[in-house]
């Protein structure tokens, strides 16, 4: 009975967990909307804001929301699809009450190569791609393949430590009783 206990937990755990987290981001996302404003120094933040009505609040100003212009993207970037909602999004320029156009309508002070890199959905592919076409080969894939190693070989000693500690749970109750 003890040296099941621990595994038993472990896969318990293991298993709820993403099921949970998928829970939360369901509960995290709904009435809610993605924007990503674009500061007068051509940053760009990405917020996650309550729909009131058509508008949306960003500190103490109001932004329309125009269903013209709404995507619907998943959120959020880099977790599994199947974990991912899908939500609407809107691009905005501080100080501007008009959500901007994604195929037609520019910021002025903001050049098309910049914007491009913004709204890119595969933002963060790209990224790994350019590092993988950059990196040396053999050292890159060596530091991986160690990683994933390093990764494989914690998890089975931890199922080994809570296994044991199972054992010796057991041992204790058998001499104890």
């Amino acid at each position: 009975m003890g040296t099941i206990t621990g595994p038993l937990i472990m896969l318990v755990f293991t298993s709820l967990v993403p099921i949970a987290a998928f829970f939360w981001l369901r509960s995290r996302t709904a009435g809610r909307m993605l924007c990503w404003v674009m500061d007068e120094d051509r940053s760009a933040k990405q917020m996650l804001l309550k729909v009131k009505g058509d508008f949306i609040s960003i500190d103490d100003e109001r932004y329309i929301v125009s269903p013209e212009v709404v995507r619907l993207i998943r959120y959020p970037t880099g977790w599994p699809k199947f974990m991912q909602q899908v939500v609407p999004c809107s691009l905005y320029s501080r100080g501007n009450a008009e959500p901007i156009d994604w195929t037609s309508a520019v910021p002025q002070k903001l050049s098309s190569i910049e914007l491009g890199s913004i709204l890119d959905p595969n933002w963060m592919r790209l990224i790994v791609r350019g590092t993988k076409e950059q990196g040396v080969g053999g050292q890159s894939r060596l530091i991986t393949f160690a990683t994933l190693g390093i990764g494989a070989v914690t998890v089975v000693l931890m199922f080994y430590v809570v296994t044991r500690m199972g054992a010796l749970e057991g041992l204790v109750t058998q001499l104890a009783g």
